[in-house]
């Protein structure tokens, strides 16, 4: 919505994100993710979102394998399985003892002409980056 609401001016921001549309067509499952979130939210899923869907994933994976709803025995799974996650650009998800993904990663963004462009980790990247905005009164 950042780009609906600001326009234009929305041009040049920069930030980091779990995927972006500009990506759809490298990530397959991404893409159809998107395909199905689409028609009901009426824009293309973003990384918050894309998150949150990886958690409701994961959990449910962990509670399958774990055969119970158990706390205990869930978290044991969350602790030692690695996770595949080929919406995400890591491709998979592992918790540290923490509970920190190991694998958490995401690409640089930056919205030109309007669309959220990956313009970072080389391997992601859909445009160049713009790193001198231009002036306010110049866009």
């Amino acid at each position: 919505m950042f780009v609906v609401n600001l326009g234009r001016d929305a041009n040049f921001f920069a930030g980091s994100n779990a995927t972006a549309p500009s990506l759809f067509g490298r990530m397959k499952i991404t893409r159809q993710i998107n395909d199905m979130y689409f028609p009901k939210a009426g824009v293309d899923i973003d990384g918050p979102t894309i998150e949150d869907f990886s958690s409701a994933l994961v959990i449910a994976d962990a509670i399958n394998q774990a055969g119970t709803t158990d706390p205990n025995k869930v978290l044991d799974v969350l602790r030692a399985k690695t996770f595949d996650a080929p919406y995400f650009v890591s491709g998979k998800i592992k918790f540290d003892d923490k509970g920190q993904n190991e694998f958490s990663a995401s690409v640089m963004v930056q919205v030109l002409n309007g669309v959220y462009e990956a313009v970072w980790p080389v391997e992601f990247k859909t445009a160049e980056a713009v790193p001198a905005f231009p002036a306010w009164n110049k866009r």
